[in-house]
């Protein structure tokens, strides 16, 4: 943006920190665009605002983003994360998790064996990493792509480059993956 209209957009754009009992919403609020004969855009694009917020790592914590990247790190409480144009990546977690998008890709790595875990995504591809010892039921689906495992994948049922349902380790913990567009990557460490 250029000097004038970067001022603007920086006057015009709202900063919004709301506590509602136990929750916390934070929200970025763009200055309205004008349109030209009801169909052209014109004025200010919006501001890029990046949140880093400090949570303590044993709280259960729900992210909610429209346009935007979702990255968080340290969590041993549950985890959800919802997107709808952004990725999420979500590092040395130890407690149960669902991630959600519409285009982005989904990267889980667990702090030691994986916990409950639900991930969807339209256009994207997963990774989940995860002790070896962790003990797993996966079901894993995705329309084009692939799925592969850095460890043997045992499969119940039927078994397609598409689609793989079976067990690791006596499988206690649910696992279940489902991409439309993207691969489904399962890792070992």
């Amino acid at each position: 943006m250029e000097g004038g209209h970067a001022d603007e957009t920086l006057r015009l754009t709202e900063i919004r920190v709301e506590k509602v009992g136990n929750e916390i919403k934070v929200e970025t609020v763009n200055p309205k665009r004008r349109r030209l004969f009801g169909f052209l855009d014109f004025g200010s694009s919006g501001a890029h605002v990046d949140y880093e917020l400090q949570i303590p790592s044993k709280t259960d914590v729900r992210f909610e983003t429209s346009n935007g990247k979702l990255v968080a790190n340290g969590f041993a409480g549950t985890i959800a994360g919802d997107a709808v144009n952004g990725s999420i990546e979500l590092a040395g977690i130890a407690g149960p998790t669902n991630a959600n998008t519409v285009n982005g890709n989904v990267r889980l790595a667990f702090a030691g064996p994986l916990h409950k875990t639900r991930i969807e995504t339209v256009n994207g591809s997963i990774d989940v990493a995860f002790d070896k010892s962790s003990s797993v039921r996966y079901e894993l689906e995705t329309v084009n792509g692939h799925i592969e495992g850095s460890f043997d994948m045992p499969v119940e049922g039927k078994f397609g480059p598409k689609e793989a349902r079976g067990s690791l380790n006596g499988g206690t913990e649910p696992l279940h993956c489902e991409t439309v567009n993207g691969t489904i990557r399962l890792k070992t460490n």
